[in-house]
């Protein structure tokens, strides 16, 4: 019984090198085994998931990318200020392979004396450039198409099949062109400044933010140039986006969503964001809307019950905390992908919409 004793009394007795085992194993598992087992759970959770990541040098600003019909392929416009011994704008068109965001090639379209923005229609097949002086130039040929002197330019939109391009000044004034042949069609005169311009992807409907008291929006029939509707937005809209099949309008103001119905400008819903809105776009089928946020996130939002389906930020781990950026978001063609443009960094952001597994279902172009 002694014996039996001694040997409860040692087996209960301080071990260090005992102790030292237990805290290795445990030190194992909290920092390699568990780290792993969360990573594996969010890759196969994830229906947000990051497929490519491209940083642009500090010294290039990008437009937003633009989806080339083949579906595996993006446009994106660069520009470039040159050396200070030699001051040049140089811009390029660059284009992307969408799956893993490679550079296939990048070819100059125009060089200048002074600092030109620019646009690239949604078809990729026209880059506008503007500053004091305005050009159109085709991508397919680098041909300028023409070109003219700007001498109050305000605003600047393309439309998304590439046939009509609208140019307004400080005064209210708004020029429309035919594009390709770069035919002056009409001058209109708006009550008050223009803000922003915002085609349908089918061309007929065009919408109109003035910078009237209060802010207003219309909509504006494109072949005739009449107003059909007007809108009161109850404030400053930051952004607007159709839906393709150009029947929704969604207007963007702070953190409130609004749709509404195109021609008639019915209210059909609103609802608030987590983040404060940047930029709007329609998933292919209209079943979703993207909201690219002014803290780097975006968020997933399903239209016919208003649920935020996924929110995903875009800057890593404890960065969030003291940095934002302003994302701006749009869908490849089929739906499968969404891109992403940091604003302040130039950093571009390829996500995998997995999203609709959530209900069964994939994504649809429309038809």
């Amino acid at each position: 019984m002694k014996q039996v004793g001694e040997a409860e009394q040692r087996a209960h007795s301080y071990s260090p090198e005992r102790n030292l085992w237990l805290l290795l194993v445990l030190a194992v598992f909290l920092f390699v085994i568990a780290p792993i087992v969360l990573w594996w759970w969010h890759q196969r959770t994830d229906v947000l998931p990051i497929v490519w990541k491209r940083s642009l040098r500090q010294t290039v600003v990008a437009s937003l990318p633009a989806f080339l019909p083949d579906g595996q392929t993006i446009a994106v416009l660069t520009a470039e200020w040159g050396r200070k011994e030699h001051p040049q704008f140089r811009c390029f068109v660059e284009f992307w392979r969408l799956q893993d965001g490679a550079c296939l090639r990048q070819e100059q379209i125009m060089a200048a004396k002074e600092w030109m923005n620019f646009r690239l229609s949604d078809s990729a097949d026209y880059a506008v450039l503007y500053g004091t002086q305005l050009s159109v130039v085709r991508l397919r040929d680098k041909r300028t198409l023409f070109s003219h002197s700007l001498p109050r330019r305000t605003e600047v939109e393309v439309s998304p099949k590439g046939r009509w391009l609208i140019e307004t000044d400080g005064k209210g004034n708004a020029y429309w062109w035919r594009l390709p042949e770069g035919k002056l069609v009409r001058q209109q005169q708006w009550r008050s400044q223009i803000f922003s311009l915002a085609f349908s992807p089918d061309e007929r409907w065009l919408a109109v933010e003035t910078l009237s008291t209060p802010p207003q929006v219309e909509i504006w029939r494109v072949a005739d140039g009449k107003q059909v509707a007007r809108l009161s937005a109850g404030g400053f809209v930051n952004v607007a986006a159709h839906s393709h099949q150009s029947n929704l309008l969604a207007l963007g103001r702070e953190w409130l969503v609004e749709l509404r119905e195109v021609p008639s400008g019915r209210k059909v819903a609103s609802w608030r964001t987590k983040g404060y809105i940047w930029s709007l776009a329609f998933s292919p089928d209209d079943a979703y809307l993207a909201v690219g946020t002014g803290e780097g996130s975006i968020e997933i939002w399903r239209i016919s019950d208003r649920r935020l389906v996924v929110q995903k930020s875009l800057i890593p781990g404890w960065q969030r905390f003291f940095r934002s950026e302003a994302v701006r978001v749009a869908f490849s063609r089929d739906g499968q992908f969404l891109v992403a443009q940091l604003h302040n960094n130039n950093k571009f952001v390829a996500l995998r919409c997995a999203f609709h597994r959530l209900e069964g279902g994939s994504p649809s172009a429309p038809k």
